[in-house]
């Protein structure tokens, strides 16, 4: 039992729960049809990345300009700049 306390007790385990306890928060607040969705498009996009020829320029840009890659990157975008905001007020930017 010891062992197991003083396994429990370091450091990167205490982290690790943490971070597991935020990620299962993050996995709460999502909405179970998003997570389907992204399911569902996962292989999809797996597959048609790995056929013998990649899509063109002109058919990537139709891609890129369709409405719900435009969706997408806003999400995606959105997210890098909160991240990115909260890095850059981390404890060892200040003075």
């Amino acid at each position: 039992m010891q062992i197991l306390v003083d396994a429990a007790n370091t450091p990167e385990t205490i982290t690790g729960i943490r971070n597991f306890m935020i990620l299962t928060r993050i996995a709460g607040t999502l909405e179970p049809e998003l997570l389907e969705a992204l399911a569902q498009a996962l292989p999809e996009g797996v597959a048609q990345a790995k056929t013998p020829e990649p899509l063109g320029r002109w058919n990537l840009l139709k891609k890129l300009s369709s409405k719900g890659t435009r969706r997408a990157l806003t999400v995606m975008i959105c997210v890098l700049e909160s991240l990115g905001k909260s890095l850059g007020t981390s404890e060892r930017d200040r003075p």
